[in-house]
């Protein structure tokens, strides 16, 4: 009777561990400089999928392309 639960007990903490990982959130935090090395926008931390992460960039590099300036992201962990 013993192996009957072994497997599905297995299964469950690999399921579990996947779906936990999975939904982990990273951050990013980005900085827009304008040509002359002046900080526009100070960086801000913004925590949430890679999906949402990346929007945040590209609005960076919008921002920063729009002025002649420049942008920074640093990727936490």
């Amino acid at each position: 009777m013993k192996n009957f639960f072994k497997k599905p007990l297995y299964i469950l903490i690999i399921l579990f561990w996947v779906v936990g990982f999975n939904s982990c959130k990273k951050c990013t935090s980005c900085e827009v400089k304008d040509s002359n090395g002046n900080t526009i926008q100070e960086p801000t931390k913004s925590c949430g999928s890679t999906t949402e992460l990346e929007q945040v960039k590209n609005n960076a590099q919008v921002q920063a392309t729009s002025i002649g300036g420049s942008f920074e992201c640093v990727d936490e962990i």
